[in-house]
């Protein structure tokens, strides 16, 4: 190739990168202004929480805070040829977007006093985008074979199936949306009344990573069995224990190819732009049919009709914004819990400051359903931010930081869309409970037990 052919080619490249980062950071924008309007004009409607829901902020102080939303697009990566990038796109979109522009919002300070808790936020989404700039070599290890690893992964499916049955019960129904909570509660209750803990430990392990990988290897590698088994596998788990997540993942996991691209220079990748453009449809679909088709009534106290809209964007992009703003509000004026109710206060032996858990302090003082104290759990930086202050928050994004990196350090030689995908749950973990608690009960362990054992490919995909 000439020189000047490589030339234009090399400008062509920048600039198709200059107009793919105009894009994720146009998207990026109207994201962030529609997680604002959707809380500042739905939240009061649909929850009936004691805690400030709709503190009123001018136009130029909203505007400021989109910009301090948006920024980070500056810089994270938009082409995602790394696994662990999918949980830090989760990160952003969860946790980073919604506490920046909805946290304001719930807590009636002046915005000044979210500077230091803001900044601390901007300087981890800088400190989790640099490992990016370098290359990752692979850890040298043979693997199994696939179908010893679906082997593995059925097996494993198989125990939570039996344990089920003879400790708690199989489900075989869905609970209706408005009795979600009182099952929840309900099962939770029975669950602490027979001394049985290790179910929900296994029930998450098998949810958010043996049916994701399952899911995964068979859509991936054309394989029916393991796609049925998966889909199955978190049909049952949804109806047992009353919750929506493996089924949310469920679609993540199907849905894989329309957010996925591939070429012969880069191989397969997940695309910033698309995954933009798929949520803002979300979203726009869930608004049009709440307000033009939907009829449902809300069991939340409400006077509005946005069920939908709740289920399919509130929860996940809305809701993480508020209980950290809650969580800013509490122990910016109280001390930090330094980790006496969590697992790390019983592995170190920290005497608890407080008489209870975070999560449930923060629902007795802020969040209601039904009248109903309910466990607020908080993402990973609002977690260690109400334990450990403002350098509890950077050091969470060191840790989050280093076992992404351990991702991708197993993820190399193997295959990408696989590694991508199981990151999807851990991201949505991230997002709704410690670090500490995701590694731990959520799987993070599990999964670089299973990227350990991924066969090799003869190049990266």
């Amino acid at each position: 190739m000439s020189v000047a052919t490589q030339a234009i080619a090399s400008t062509g490249h920048d600039t198709r990168a200059i107009w793919r980062r105009a894009a994720v950071i146009f998207c990026a924008t109207i994201f962030s202004v529609a997680v604002l309007l959707i809380h500042t004009v739905i939240s009061p409607l649909v929850f009936d929480f004691s805690g400030n829901l709709s503190v009123d902020r001018s136009l130029q102080e909203d505007f400021a805070l989109v910009v301090v939303a948006v920024l980070p697009t500056l810089w994270l990566p938009v082409q995602m040829r790394r696994p662990s990038l999918v949980g830090l796109w989760l990160l952003y979109l969860q946790v980073y977007v919604s506490t920046i522009v909805v946290a304001p919002h719930v807590y009636d300070a002046a915005l000044s006093d979210f500077v230091p808790f803001f900044g601390c936020l901007l300087l981890s989404m800088v400190g989790l985008a640099v490992p990016y700039s370098f290359n990752v070599r692979a850890v040298q290890r043979p693997g199994v074979s696939l179908d010893w690893l679906m082997t593995l992964l059925i097996s494993a499916a198989g125990i939570w199936v039996l344990y089920t049955a003879l400790r708690v019960g199989i489900v075989l129904g869905f609970t209706a949306q408005e009795n979600l909570y009182d099952e929840r509660f309900l099962l939770r209750d029975r669950l602490a009344n027979s001394g049985e803990f290790f179910w929900t430990y296994l029930t998450k392990w098998t949810s958010d990573i043996v049916v994701t990988v399952l899911l995964a290897l068979g859509l991936i590698n054309r394989r029916p069995v393991p796609i049925a088994i998966g889909i199955f596998l978190a049909i049952l788990i949804s109806a047992t224990a009353a919750a929506r997540g493996p089924l949310v993942a469920m679609a993540f996991v199907l849905g894989t190819p329309l957010w996925t691209v591939h070429s012969k220079a880069a191989g397969y990748q997940f695309s910033a732009v698309r995954t933009f453009l798929f949520l803002l449809l979300g979203i726009g679909v869930s608004l049009g049919w709440d307000l033009i088709i939907g009829d449902w009534n809300l069991s939340f106290g409400a006077e509005g009709n946005f069920e939908l809209t709740h289920l399919i964007f509130m929860r996940i992009f809305v809701i993480p914004g508020m209980l950290s703003g809650y969580h800013f509000e509490f122990f910016s004026q109280n001390p930090p819990a330094l980790f006496g109710e969590s697992i790390l206060g019983w592995i170190f032996d920290i005497q608890p400051y407080y008489s209870e858990a975070v999560s449930i302090l923060i629902g007795h003082t802020f969040v209601y359903a039904r009248d109903t104290p309910v466990v607020a759990n908080a993402n990973t930086w609002a977690d260690w931010y109400a334990n450990l202050g403002l350098v509890g928050l950077v050091l969470s994004s060191f840790v989050v930081g280093v076992l992404f990196y351990l991702v991708d350090k197993l993820a190399t030689g193997r295959d990408f869309r696989v590694a991508a995908i199981a990151m999807a749950p851990i991201g949505i973990d991230l997002a709704n409970t410690g670090v500490q608690t995701a590694f731990i009960s959520g799987g993070f362990w599990l999964l670089l037990v299973v990227l350990w054992l991924l066969p090799p490919v003869e190049a990266d995909n």
